[in-house]
């Protein structure tokens, strides 16, 4: 397998990992990948002073059709930001200076799994404080967000942790059956089992 960069312009500095997932679609000459954002709630101003701004950790869909020559085709357009969200984005929510933003886990499709669903066009992700996010991949140079949902901010914590800014709802792992029930948990507010009716 050949090699596909994407720092610069992608990840760096605060990002958890310049490649965190690397999924082909099953089926498809094409993969998805995606640089590891990091938990918004650990930020602190003197943390987000000596860092600056963070490059961006993003999703991307690359050609693989020449396993030797992986090419980058396109890229996942930034969430959408809910009208009542209380933030104008999600790259600041209520501190001074950008804090870490960016993907983590996806539904990863298994063809020995048939109970885990395995549909080519469709990729759901959580995105840390973004919540979990729906894309319609059928055109792979145009992905779209179909869907979304952000869990609420938690009144109290489930783990003894010290926070520096108040917490966020933070989704951390996704998992789809083969009915359409996405399986999802959060870093502090437990699990939730939602359905998309797209």
């Amino acid at each position: 397998m050949g090699e596909a960069s994407t720092c610069p312009p992608f990840s760096g500095k605060f990002g958890g990992a310049l490649w965190h997932t690397f999924l082909p679609l099953i089926g498809r000459n094409y993969a998805v990948g995606l640089q590891e954002g990091e938990r918004f709630w650990i930020m602190n101003r003197e943390l987000q002073e000596s860092i600056g701004t963070d490059p961006m950790n993003g999703i991307e869909m690359l050609d693989i059709s020449n396993p030797e020559d992986p090419v980058m085709i396109s890229v996942f357009p930034y969430p959408e930001v809910p009208e009542d969200f209380p933030y104008e984005n999600f790259n600041y929510c209520g501190l001074p200076l950008p804090g870490p933003f960016g993907p983590h886990n996806l539904h990863e499709p298994m063809t020995n799994k048939p109970w885990i669903e395995n549909n080519p066009n469709r990729v759901y992700v959580c995105y840390f404080h973004v919540g979990l996010r729906v894309y319609d991949v059928h055109d792979p140079f145009v992905p779209k967000e179909i869907a979304y949902f952000i869990p609420p901010n938690p009144e109290e914590l489930y783990f003894d942790l010290k926070m520096a800014n108040p917490p966020l709802g933070t989704m951390e792992d996704v998992v789809v059956d083969d009915r359409g029930n996405i399986f999802v948990n959060t870093m502090h507010d437990g699990a939730y089992i939602l359905r998309c009716l797209v």
